[in-house]
């Protein structure tokens, strides 16, 4: 149903491009309070284009390298977001794609992660009634999943200025 990679990049790659474009500035994080029926639901994301996300070397190198893995599936690149959730900003349960043929890859980037600062990703049923699976953060893992699967990223529960950074890599099927 999903699978998780660990060290699919190295705790190194992830120090610098945290350093250098998460902590920053480089990213450009973009505020957004949208409703899902009618909740209100905080979240940060960059407001960079996925274009533009790829001309950075870490996303390009990373992008190539889970295109081989879903070349197979028969899936292309449709877009990428770089999400940040600090303490108290736990994302909203939704899908990427209503094709079960369809996959995201979410890339963990913290270079440092105590499992006690909590920020959890979890997978739901696609009725969103029941848990199905999710992952605790390491540094370098790659989570794989079904687009059509509900889902979402529970913020730090540390309070602290901690910024739980992932990277989202949306396929799309192709025939």
């Amino acid at each position: 149903m999903f699978e998780l990679r660990n060290g699919f990049e190295t705790v190194e790659n992830c120090q610098k491009f945290y350093d250098e474009y998460c902590h920053s500035g480089k990213i450009l994080w973009s505020y957004d309070n949208f409703s899902q029926d009618g909740y209100p639901v905080d979240s940060f994301k960059s407001s960079m284009t996925t274009e533009e996300l790829l001309e950075i070397d870490f996303i390009k190198e990373n992008k190539e390298k889970i295109d081989h893995l879903m070349k197979p599936k028969n899936n292309v690149l449709k877009s990428i977001f770089v999400n940040g959730q600090f303490s108290g900003y736990d994302g909203t349960m939704h899908t990427d794609h209503e094709d079960h043929r369809s996959y995201t890859c979410i890339l963990f980037v913290n270079p440092k992660w105590e499992r006690l600062w909590g920020g959890e990703f979890l997978l739901y049923d696609t009725k969103g009634n029941e848990i199905m699976g999710g992952s605790t953060i390491k540094p370098g893992r790659l989570v794989i999943f079904p687009a059509n699967m509900q889902h979402r990223g529970l913020g730090p529960f540390r309070l602290s200025a901690l910024l739980r950074v992932s990277v989202a890599f949306q396929y799309k099927y192709e025939e």
